[in-house]
């Protein structure tokens, strides 16, 4: 799916004032100059203005030239406590629709951990959502995670007509759970590109550590040959938790790769 050939996306870890709020000016400010074309907005649990918020994302990015994607919170992580439609997906399906049709750079919503959920959204439910997105705004695409081992279930079971994009935290997980290498991220790509053809897919590369690493992981080496080859077999670069911060070595990292990226395309 060529719409999202060039996206280069950050996920969460916004640069936040004391109140727990976004600010907003410094995360457009962090994001041009590294240049992200894209941030992921996390639905957060139990925060009063986290839609307010995200209008607000919305409003600023769209001047600045950013696209903005948003993840909601699955049962198992609290989503029912996400204000205001906690786990009522329809009427969240129905609000994200309206939205991106008032801001047009909102183009893509994610169900967050979607594979170890299938016994609660069903294809039926899931049907349901993402038909009522679509009859608001049929532009707006709808991506699930979806972890490697549950890549073929997802498939058997007919999810892959409801959904424009797949992505999945890599891990190794072809070979063994947690793993730390690169080696086989190419082969994994391959594997959810034949399984699912026509869709977007792309891996999200854990820039942080994956709760389960040592605390020295990632390293920068193994950071850098994720998203080499990540952007060379999607054409996308999406990280997990990449540091806005110009101090971080992580950050500073990113911002080369995508001059080099840009320089050669």
């Amino acid at each position: 799916m060529g719409k999202f050939i060039g996206t280069i996306a950050s996920y969460a870890m916004e640069p936040r004032g004391k109140n727990g709020k976004i600010d907003i000016p410094k995360l457009i400010e962090l994001l041009k100059q590294a240049g992200i074309t894209t941030h992921c907005y996390i639905m957060h649990a139990k925060r009063e203005y986290t839609l307010s918020q995200f209008r607000e994302l919305l409003a600023a990015a769209e001047k600045a030239g950013i696209k903005i994607w948003t993840t909601l919170l699955p049962p198992a992580e609290d989503g029912a406590l996400v204000i205001p439609h906690g786990l009522d997906y329809v009427k969240w399906a129905e609000e994200l629709a309206r939205l991106s049709l008032q801001y047009p750079n909102f183009e893509l919503w994610t169900m967050d951990d979607f594979s170890h959920e299938m016994g609660f959204f069903t294809p039926s439910y899931v049907s349901r959502f993402t038909s009522a997105a679509r009859a608001i705004n049929p532009k707006l695409a709808f991506g699930v995670c979806v972890y490697y081992p549950a890549l073929r279930p997802f498939v058997e079971k007919g999810y892959g007509p409801m959904v424009d994009a797949v992505y999945w935290g890599y891990r190794s997980e072809s070979v063994a759970f947690g793993g730390t290498s690169s080696k086989e991220l190419t082969a994994e790509i391959e594997h959810y590109q034949k399984l699912l053809p026509g869709k977007a897919v792309f891996p999200i590369i854990y820039v942080s550590r994956h709760s389960r690493w040592p605390p020295d992981l990632p390293t920068l080496e193994y950071i850098e040959d994720c998203l080499t080859i990540s952007w060379h077999k999607t054409g996308t670069a999406f990280m997990y938790c990449l540091p806005l911060d110009p101090d971080n070595p992580k950050y500073h990292l990113v911002k080369r790769l995508i001059a080099t990226w840009r320089k050669h395309r």
